[in-house]
């Protein structure tokens, strides 16, 4: 039984991003262990197939600039999707 109220639920958004120079899975797996670790980060679903990584996020916690930093540094050319 949860003792949270609805109003309680944090802030949960998705963000889309092209991944320009991923060629096998462990490019994928790079990426997720580059995002996972970050606080305010709850999901990571990459593709290298269709070059895509969606990132489920606590925006009070990460932004996602911040989120686009942390692909940048992982070594990838990334474009924000909308």
């Amino acid at each position: 039984m949860s003792t949270r109220s609805p109003g309680d639920e944090p802030s949960r958004q998705r963000i889309a991003f092209r991944v320009l120079g991923m060629d096998c899975a462990s490019c994928t797996s790079i990426i997720g262990k580059a995002l996972k670790n970050k606080p305010g980060i709850y999901d990571v679903e990459v593709s290298y197939m269709t070059e895509t990584a969606y990132i489920d996020f606590d925006p009070e916690q990460i932004d996602a600039s911040r989120i686009e930093n942390a692909l940048r540094k992982s070594g990838y050319e990334v474009v924000r999707r909308q």
